[in-house]
């Protein structure tokens, strides 16, 4: 994540399928099967993250993550980056 709030957390919210649904005056993109919040951005407003998909995801798979940032000048107090999916290799 970059551009962000400089200094603000944010959580990343991870899913096996496509939700599209009104959030927090944004759009929820990602249904919430993984929710990691209190992620700490850097003075620049960058977040960066690395992680590993657990044994036994099989070729192919779909997922969709999403970040979510405290953000005061945001809708309801927050703001979202855009949905990406991911497919694993």
């Amino acid at each position: 994540m970059r551009n962000a709030k400089p200094g603000s957390s944010a959580a990343i919210i991870v899913g096996f399928s496509q939700l599209n649904a009104p959030f927090m005056g944004g759009t929820l993109v990602p249904a919430p099967n993984t929710v990691v919040a209190g992620l700490p951005l850097d003075a620049s407003g960058v977040l960066v993250i690395g992680t590993t998909m657990p044994v036994g995801v099989p070729s192919g798979a779909q997922f969709w993550v999403q970040y979510w940032i405290l953000d005061p000048a945001g809708p309801q107090g927050v703001s979202a980056s855009k949905g990406l999916r991911g497919t694993t290799p």
